[in-house]
């Protein structure tokens, strides 16, 4: 049997740790024992929690590191903090008989020095590209390709050109292979019934979402058909959900403003045409999931999902820089015959795909090698 240790990058339940608690699921349906490792530093935002009810609160590690990332002096100073916690781990998984460090996320680089402490098989799953949005820098090249010169090291990245993007930033061939993420699975729900046309957004509100190139473009299109609406879902609190809604002259049932919202099946059964406009996205789940539900999905071209999907077939693709091609491909889904067409398609495309079992499959015998 397989004696996995997981190392988690927060305490939070983003894409990220939600796509890890699926890899622990899937050691344990493969007959591995697991435990996790999170920081000790950060706030429980709900992972400790989903942890403490599919491995149990005994299984979970609390330990004091950090992330890598923002350039070389603070990566090489979160490496010196991150060493008693190393010394510590490599000592625990000797004498707990570990296999394998599975490191979520490349800024988590506590796995990496810990598995090469105790002379063990590491597992590093990248789910961002080598871009400043993520805390990647130049300077840090040095550091990377050293952790990744370890022998002993597997990279599993999520798409194919995030591989050829991280090989040719550091210069250097990379042990690993590409798995695309597994994705929730939605309940299909009767569409809500409305009045005009309802546009949707799904997500953070940082910078590198470009909510506000979104509001700015549906300005535009109200003027130009005044049966629509605008949906902006995820505000983190009562004061950013006031701030956003502040920005725009509309009145607010025609931009709605909401906090973020974990029941997804009802957003996705309430709108009409999702848009993700974001400057830099990896495998966005939240255009997938909207697709899955048979959504019309206008996104953003700077993500990995044009190895999966066709620009006017399954989705409209949009450059994020590009104002007017966003407000002429919203005027385009103004149609219902092309808004259903490209949903009809979308779904066609992401449920003959069937991610979860792909990823159960390769994941699994890459656990178990």
């Amino acid at each position: 049997m397989k004696s996995i240790l997981f190392i988690a990058h927060s305490s939070s339940l983003h894409g990220a740790e939600r796509v890890m608690l699926t890899t622990i699921r899937v050691a344990q349906q493969a007959g591995c024992a697991v435990w996790v490792v999170l920081p000790e530093h950060a706030p429980d935002e709900g992972l400790h929690d989903a942890l403490s009810e599919q491995i149990g609160a005994d299984r979970i590690l609390r330990l004091p590191y950090r992330s890598a990332g923002k350039g070389l002096l603070r990566t090489l100073l979160v490496r010196l903090f991150n060493l008693p916690a190393a010394w510590h781990l490599s000592r625990w998984c000797r004498m707990n008989g570990i296999d394998t460090v599975f490191s979520d996320t490349s800024v988590t680089i506590l796995g990496i020095t810990a598995a090469r402490m105790a002379g063990i098989r590491h597992l590093w799953h990248f789910h961002e590209p080598p871009a400043a949005f993520y805390g990647w820098q130049p300077s840090m090249r040095g550091i990377y390709r050293r952790c990744l010169a370890y022998d002993r090291n597997r990279v599993i990245f999520i798409a194919r050109a995030q591989q050829q993007a991280w090989q040719q930033e550091l210069g250097i061939p990379i042990a690993g292979e590409v798995i695309y993420n597994p994705i929730a699975r939605i309940p299909q729900r009767a569409k809500e019934a409305h009045e005009g046309i309802r546009i949707g957004y799904l997500g953070s509100f940082e910078a590198r979402k470009n909510v506000g190139l979104l509001l700015d473009t549906f300005e535009q299109l109200h003027r130009l058909y005044s049966a629509t609406s605008l949906w902006l879902c995820g505000a983190k609190d009562e004061a950013e959900r006031e701030a956003w809604q502040a920005r725009t002259t509309l009145p607010e049932p025609v931009v709605q403003v909401s906090l973020h919202t974990g029941n997804v099946a009802a957003f996705y059964a309430a709108i009409d045409i999702l848009v993700l406009p974001s400057e830099s996205e990896t495998m966005p789940l939240v255009a997938v999931e909207a697709m899955q539900a048979g959504v019309c999905v206008v996104q953003t071209t700077h993500s990995y999902l044009s190895e999966l999907y066709i620009d006017d077939r399954d989705c409209l693709f949009v450059n994020p820089d590009d104002c007017s091609g966003w407000l002429t491909a919203l005027q385009r889904c103004m149609d219902a015959a092309t808004r259903e067409r490209l949903a009809r398609q979308g779904q066609t495309t992401t449920l003959q795909r069937d991610y979860n079992n792909l990823y159960t499959n390769l994941m699994s015998r890459l656990l178990c090698e």
